[in-house]
């Protein structure tokens, strides 16, 4: 089992340094899911011992491990009768509050399967949901950041005359 070993901070996000079996890795807390049923939780993605947030995000949203949400959502899911015998999922009071966001952002996370044996799929495309929306506003963020610094920065250029 790894170890936390250090906490780091990188463009207002925290991350905690991990001491793992194969090399230290970090764990960036990019936002926080609540809904109406369970307690809030962290989104986090794993980046290597130097990597960013923005690295975090990226990797949140092209790798499809997303198993940890999934399990999580599966307990705060609310299932009713469908149409023709379908299934209605849907996560009540859904919300995402990320670094950055002045207030939580309100999630419809809804779908129609056809039997509860496919639950799986309606708890993935939840899951890529909220990786989309987290890594979103951590892009956001880091370009608001940058925007900032710009403005911050005195203009040093000069204008070199041009003659005719």
């Amino acid at each position: 089992m790894a170890e936390i070993i250090d906490t780091v901070e990188r463009d207002g996000f925290e991350g905690k340094v991990y001491q793992g079996a194969k090399g230290n890795f970090v764990a960036w807390q990019l936002a926080t899911l609540t809904s109406q049923r369970g307690a809030p939780v962290a989104v986090t993605a794993i980046t290597g011992e130097n990597g960013s947030p923005k690295a975090a995000a990226w990797n949140m949203t092209h790798n499809k491990r997303n198993g940890f949400l999934q399990r999580v959502l599966k307990n705060r899911v609310q299932l009713s009768r469908g149409e023709g015998g379908s299934v209605d999922v849907t996560v009540p009071g859904a919300q995402i509050q990320g670094v950055g966001y002045d207030e939580p952002l309100a999630l419809t996370l809804q779908a129609n399967v056809a039997t509860p044996r496919d639950l799986p799929v309606a708890l993935g495309l939840f899951a890529d949901t909220i990786s989309q929306v987290a890594a979103r506003g951590v892009y956001a963020t880091l370009a608001s950041q940058e925007a900032e610094e710009a403005e911050d920065e005195p203009d040093t250029e000069e204008i070199e005359e041009l003659q005719f």
